[in-house]
């Protein structure tokens, strides 16, 4: 490498267990407690990522170090999803991966409550947090010159534009792209609004099963506290895992 260069293709050639150990630097910055699993005994999982507040918990992180023409696939995200299945404690199952997810495997993640990363959220993240340069600090000026430490967002917008940020004037401010926001505001509207019918739901069934208590229904008071509960759940999960 010379100069400043793509940092997602600088993220694909690094050793495998260096980029694992990047992840979990970026995961400490967000408030978690991480641990890189030796690869004898990493069940499928690479970092371990434990947060308490504000309330506790455990993510399952798998990292693809992939090239871009290698996207991450349907048949993977039904694999790793069986990583809910070796613990109770484990709240979400994280994909990273250095390339892209096909779109069958991003809508079969959202199913089955896992989540992903790709390599443009990635880069972001990195640059937010800040943590490249530290990991790297101690290994010397020679490796300082290949790539622009103090400048991370000197990195191309997308996998088909080859432009480098650094070539578009003086605006040092400007981040990758986030695949998620690039459609607006159409992400969070969703989300609001799956959120809204799942509470309206939950609403429902609580009324319904007060109203049956009256009524001496009980099978059917049993079945809506249940359902009503269900559905907390999900609004817990949404509210502070999303």
């Amino acid at each position: 490498m010379s100069g400043t260069v793509d940092l997602r293709t600088y993220l694909q050639s690094i050793d495998p267990y260096d980029f694992e150990k990047l992840v979990a630097a970026v995961w400490n910055e967000s408030g978690f407690e991480t641990d890189v699993q030796s690869k004898s005994n990493d069940r499928g999982i690479d970092v371990v990522a434990r947060k308490r507040n504000p309330i506790e918990q455990i993510q399952f992180i798998q990292v693809k170090r992939y090239s871009d023409g290698n996207k991450v696939g349907s048949e993977e995200v039904r694999k790793y999803a069986t990583l809910y299945q070796q613990s109770d404690a484990v709240d979400v199952v994280v994909i990273v991966t250095t390339s892209e997810f096909t779109t069958q495997a991003e809508r079969l993640a959202n199913d089955l409550d896992m989540k992903t990363v790709d390599g443009y959220q990635l880069c972001r993240m990195i640059q937010e947090t800040g943590v490249l340069s530290d990991l790297m600090a101690d290994e010397g000026e020679s490796q300082e010159q290949e790539f622009d430490w103090e400048n991370p967002q000197n990195v191309r917008d997308g996998p088909v534009e080859e432009k480098e940020l650094s070539e578009a004037g003086t605006n040092t401010n400007k981040q990758i792209p986030n695949k998620q926001t690039e459609s607006g505001e159409d992400g969070s509207s969703k989300s609001l609004t799956i959120y809204l019918v799942v509470f309206v739901l939950q609403m429902f069934f609580l009324v319904l099963a007060f109203s049956m208590i009256n009524k001496g229904v009980e099978w059917l008071v049993g079945l809506s506290f249940f359902v009503a509960m269900t559905l907390s759940g999900k609004l817990i999960k949404m509210r502070f895992v999303d």
